[in-house]
């Protein structure tokens, strides 16, 4: 073997060592991005489950809120975490479910009079409209 040929075997080996990590770094950050957005999931079924506990009124926000939270409940199936999660979210369902219903207020349609002073005088009989009055007729003869 002469020293060219253990050089050519070096830089293979090299290679070979460069290509393994770099298949075992793009196996790391697909793992860390899969646990990334598993803990992305599991806060945001947290977080529906939290805010449907701080609910004093079942109100359409809270309707909407078990709808968005059912669907971020199945995002979570299958980790190891599902059924305590499960239990939880749905306690916290129920509970809203049981609160008292709060009418929504209306969106009352507003104009530039609803804020202004009433002006009282307006009505008093001194601003009144007077009754008619006669005109007389001329007396004078013409000229």
């Amino acid at each position: 073997m002469n020293g060219l040929e253990v050089v050519s075997m070096g830089t293979e080996q090299i290679s070979d060592k460069t290509e393994k990590q770099k298949k075992l770094d793009a196996e790391d950050a697909v793992n860390k991005a899969a646990d990334e957005v598993k803990k992305n999931r599991i806060k945001k079924l947290q977080w529906y489950t939290d805010t449907l506990n701080k609910r004093n009124y079942y109100t359409s926000a809270t309707k909407l809120l078990i709808e968005d939270g059912k669907k971020a409940l199945k995002k979570v199936e299958g980790y190891s975490e599902y059924d305590s999660m499960k239990t939880k979210f749905e306690e916290a369902v129920a509970r809203a479910e049981a609160l008292p219903v709060k009418a929504e207020t209306p969106v009352v349609p507003t104009d530039g009079s609803d804020n202004s002073k009433i002006d009282s005088g307006k009505y008093s009989e001194a601003t009144a409209t007077p009754e008619p009055t006669v005109t007389p007729e001329p007396t004078a003869e013409p000229q």
